[in-house]
Order: structure tokens, then C-alpha cells, then sequence
């Protein structure tokens, strides 16, 4: 079962009315990440790097809460950090193959 996702349905006691609160407040939980990931791609354009720690969101709070809002910076941030490192990866790769080649 390698490389397979495992989904089974379980039983809840959920009712329409509390599903529709949840998918509702996933809805509005990508829609706040989204617009977080546009100020740290900002950020990380004008300095150099996000900063997951940058409070500049306050205007998002009553969307979803602050907790949410914190939890998606921080999972924005390292995501952005993580996609940024790979391609830092990438290209060091690529110099290190140019030099070994150049030396051949």
C-alpha cells in the first residue's frame, strides 16, 4: 500500500447546521491565507524574507479569530521559507554542476 491515502468514512454525530459552520469557516480560512500569502510574498520581495512573526494582520481578526489567523502566518511563512529554500537548493545544485563540468 505504498504511496496510497488510506480514507475511511466514519460515523459522526455532526447535523447540518454545525457542518455548514465548518465548511464555512474553511472557506474563510483559505480565503484569509490567501491574502496573508500575498503580504508575505510582498515581504519577502521587498526585504529579502518573510516573517511569520509580523503582526500586520489585525484587519483579518474578525473574518476568523485571531488564533486562526496567526496559525495561517505561520503556515504561510513556512511555506513560502520551505518553497524558497528549494529553489536556493536547486540553484546551488546547478552552479556546483557548472563548476564540476567546467573542471572536466
Amino acid at each position: 500500500m505504498k504511496g496510497h491515502i488510506r480514507a475511511d468514512t466514519h460515523r459522526h454525530s455532526i447535523n447540518a447546521a454545525k457542518e455548514a459552520v465548518v465548511m464555512r469557516f474553511v472557506r474563510d480560512y483559505h480565503q484569509v491565507a490567501k491574502q496573508i500569502a500575498k503580504r508575505q510574498w510582498r515581504l519577502l520581495f521587498e526585504t529579502g524574507a518573510t516573517n511569520k512573526r509580523k503582526n500586520d494582520d489585525k484587519d483579518l481578526n474578525p473574518l476568523i479569530g485571531a488564533a486562526p489567523v496567526q496559525m495561517a502566518r505561520f503556515q504561510v511563512a513556512e511555506q513560502i521559507d520551505g518553497w524558497w529554500a528549494n529553489r536556493a537548493n536547486e540553484f546551488r545544485a546547478a552552479r556546483y554542476r557548472m563548476c564540476t563540468h567546467n573542471l572536466l
